[in-house]
Parts: C-alpha cells; sequence; structure tokens
C-alpha cells in the first residue's frame, strides 16, 4: 500500500500549520512528483486547509511568546518561504507591543536594575538584539 501525497499532506497539516513551501519541501522528500505536490497544495490552499498567512500568525505568536523580536521573526519566517507581504502585514498587526516585549525580555533576563555601566549597556544591547529586537526600540528602553 503507497501513501498518496494527498494522505500525505493532510498526515502533515494534521500536526501543524505548515507554510507552502515547507509542506512542498517535506512532500518531495518523500519522493512524490513535483507536478502531483502542485496540485494537492492548491486543492489542499483551494480548501482552506493551507494558508501561508494562518501559518505566519501562529508562527509569530509562537515566537513572541518565547521573547522573540521582530527581525529574528522575519529571518525566520522568509526561510520558511512565507512571501515578504504576509510577514509584514502579520509583523504590523504587533506593532504596538514590540517595546513592552522588548521590556519584558530585558527585565526576564536581567531583572530591574538602576543605573549600569557603559558595558552592560553595551551587552544588553547586544542581547536584545540578538532576539530580534530593532536598534530603535532597544535604545528607548536602555
Amino acid at each position: 500500500f503507497q501513501k498518496t501525497a494527498w494522505m500525505s499532506a493532510q498526515a502533515i497539516l494534521s500536526r501543524r500549520e505548515h507554510s507552502k513551501f515547507e509542506l512542498y519541501e517535506k512532500l518531495s522528500q518523500k519522493g512524490f512528483e513535483s507536478s502531483e505536490i502542485e496540485k494537492v497544495i492548491s486543492e489542499l490552499q483551494h480548501r482552506g486547509w493551507q494558508s501561508d498567512e494562518r501559518f505566519c500568525e501562529a508562527f509569530v505568536r509562537f515566537r513572541i511568546q518565547k521573547g522573540q523580536g521582530p527581525q529574528k521573526i522575519q529571518f525566520e519566517l522568509k526561510k520558511k518561504g512565507v512571501d515578504l507581504q504576509i510577514i509584514t502585514s502579520v509583523l504590523q498587526m504587533y506593532d504596538a507591543q514590540w517595546l513592552q516585549l522588548c521590556e519584558n525580555v530585558l527585565e526576564k533576563k536581567y531583572g530591574d536594575s538602576g543605573e549600569i555601566s557603559f558595558e552592560e549597556k553595551a551587552k544588553r544591547l547586544r542581547f536584545l538584539n540578538s532576539r530580534g529586537f530593532p536598534t530603535d526600540i532597544i535604545r528607548q528602553i536602555l
């Protein structure tokens, strides 16, 4: 008994949301033909079972809970083949929250401290930058 691309795609999507690119990669690794994969993905999108927008929203929510900033999230989503327009529109929904999230991440890591040295400030800036927060937001809280 050979699993069809349709069945494999449904099994993959039943576990979690996937971008079109991820789904294509997984199905092609299973040995399905490119034309068959395209048809399956097209039908899944038509039925609303696969959506890059929905995947992007879920991904952003999850990464925000992990304390990651917009730059890192955008980079990860690009690697997963999500269209830049979709990424931008989803990230914009959280524009008002990035500053607060950045403060929360900083406080969780370093606690609430008063005056800090220049070296310590630089260290914290690098930490927040590595988490994907833009410099303009970081400078507002340091």
